[in-house]
């Protein structure tokens, strides 16, 4: 079961990547074009949101499961330093956590706010954010912190 959560979660980090880029780029042309909070604004934001909810409960099920996080638990200490462990015990878990949080608050306040350029730049600002840590934070294959394919099946 855990190669499928593994194969599912890293085919889902796509979407959770794209999406909120999409966001950011229609309520950045929104916003300077004055334009309402549309339903396309609202399915974008929604749809990063689910997604990326969804990929943190697939993560967490990972973590429970990796034999990777049982050495690290095992002894923190002495596996600090090997990086990879290191990425993937703390590094990964906590970047990629705040990214998912990230994106709920500014979903959240996007969808509290009145006036359409309030939920623009809300979106802009906070999935903007949650960007950054989700590039940071996947292992690419030319990361030199932890080397994970592009696509696992």
């Amino acid at each position: 079961m855990y190669y499928w959560y593994l194969s599912f979660h890293s085919l889902i980090r796509w979407f959770v990547l794209v999406l909120p880029i999409l966001a950011i780029a229609y309520c950045g042309w929104a916003y300077l074009q004055n334009k309402a909070f549309d339903r396309i604004a609202n399915v974008l934001r929604s749809a990063s949101s689910g997604f990326a909810k969804l990929q943190l409960l697939i993560g967490f099920l990972l973590y429970a499961e990796s034999t990777l996080i049982r050495v690290f638990l095992q002894n923190p200490a002495a596996q600090i330093s090997n990086l990879a462990v290191s990425f993937f015990s703390v590094l990964h878990f906590l970047g990629m956590t705040a990214a998912v949080v990230f994106i709920t608050v500014g979903s959240s306040k996007a969808k509290k706010l009145d006036t359409a350029a309030e939920k623009h730049r809300a979106i802009w600002l906070w999935f903007g954010c949650a960007v950054i840590l989700i590039i940071i934070f996947i292992p690419w294959p030319f990361s030199p912190l932890a080397q994970r394919p592009l696509i696992r099946f």
